[in-house]
């Protein structure tokens, strides 16, 4: 082979490589991969979405990390753009659930904060308490480890025990 053709050559190989090793950069963001299984009052939950907001107040900041819910009440967080789980630190944990008969009802911003909507799940016959439905009230927390993946279960309760 000529020496300018082995040069060519040479060089579009740095340059697959060089673009192979940039494109496998890991995301600046440090998103984790996040799975778990939510339950209320002992069976699982399969309706609604769940949602991982980093907790401002413990330094914690980057998009939310969303699922829903799915058959044995299972989830697999994604970020914006479709990422993989969730930005590492500190999390508070709610749930969007759908209307009783309908679509799933996201929540809405107002000034800056998340206000859910009128809830009306029922499940097996009992409402999901209001609480579980804002990351200020559910009292879920999550702490995402980067480059840890992580499964995180969550036992929701009708009524909060008594300490």
């Amino acid at each position: 082979m000529p020496r300018s053709v082995a040069r060519v050559v040479g060089m579009m190989a740095c340059g697959v490589a060089v673009a192979a090793l940039g494109c496998s950069r890991p995301d600046p963001l440090g998103f984790t991969p996040v799975t778990g299984r939510v339950t209320f009052d002992g069976q699982p939950l399969e309706r609604g979405e769940i949602r991982f907001s980093p907790d401002l107040a413990a330094g914690n900041a980057g998009p939310q990390s969303g699922s829903v819910l799915g058959a044995g009440g299972v989830y697999t967080l994604r970020g914006p753009g479709g990422r993989a789980g969730a930005v590492p630190g500190q999390h508070r944990v709610y749930l969007a659930m759908p209307l009783e008969d309908g679509p799933p009802t996201p929540p809405i911003e107002i000034d800056g904060k998340m206000i859910e909507r009128e809830d009306a799940l029922r499940t097996r016959g009992k409402k999901l308490p209001a609480r579980y439905l804002a990351p200020d009230t559910s009292g879920l927390t999550a702490t995402v480890t980067q480059g840890e993946p992580a499964r995180f279960e969550f036992e929701l309760v009708s009524t909060p025990s008594k300490k």
